[in-house]
């Protein structure tokens, strides 16, 4: 996100001290201010964009309250699942724009189907990859399940580098 969004200053929330200094640690190491912070909800009204990657049984973000927030929540992938507040959902839906990564979603993103929320009805990441986002003014939930797709995607590059980088 620092290279691709230009993202300067970090602020970190985990329910483990040594987790959230080593990624605190990393984000310095990319040239990034980095803040660790146990008000969840002092960030949220802070960043315009909240990442939240656990594998919550229970909701962790209540609130993202700036009218500009997006929020990627990639950790909860099982209907059990979930990160986010059911109403937070629901205010995405009918406030913004909710945006799954594939329509594998549909049984898989336990906060939207915990919020009641047909996720079949939502735009999947392949449909919206192309739309002139800096013109977007509401609100934006990306939720992604995971795809064994974009792990192969990343280790064909990963692999891909790696055999650029030898010799011949």
């Amino acid at each position: 996100m620092a290279q691709g969004l230009g993202t300067q200053e970090v602020w970190i929330h985990s329910r483990s001290a040594s987790s959230a200094q080593r990624l605190a640690d990393e984000a310095r190491d990319l040239g990034l201010h980095a803040r660790i912070t146990d008000d969840l909800e002092e960030a949220a009204r802070h960043c315009p964009l909240i990442v939240t990657c656990t594998p919550a049984q229970a909701v962790v973000l209540h609130e993202a309250a700036r009218p500009d927030a997006f929020v990627c929540a990639v950790g909860a992938f099982t209907p059990q699942m979930a990160e986010l507040d059911p109403e937070l959902c629901r205010r995405f839906l009918h406030q913004g724009q909710i945006v799954v990564d594939t329509v594998d979603a549909a049984h898989e993103a336990g906060d939207l189907l915990q919020a009641g929320i047909d996720v079949s009805t939502q735009p999947t990441l392949a449909t919206v990859v192309h739309q002139d986002w800096s013109r977007f003014t509401k609100p934006v939930l990306f939720k992604s399940c995971g795809w064994g797709g974009w792990d192969l995607a990343a280790t064909r590059l990963a692999l891909r580098q790696h055999l650029l980088r030898q010799p011949t």
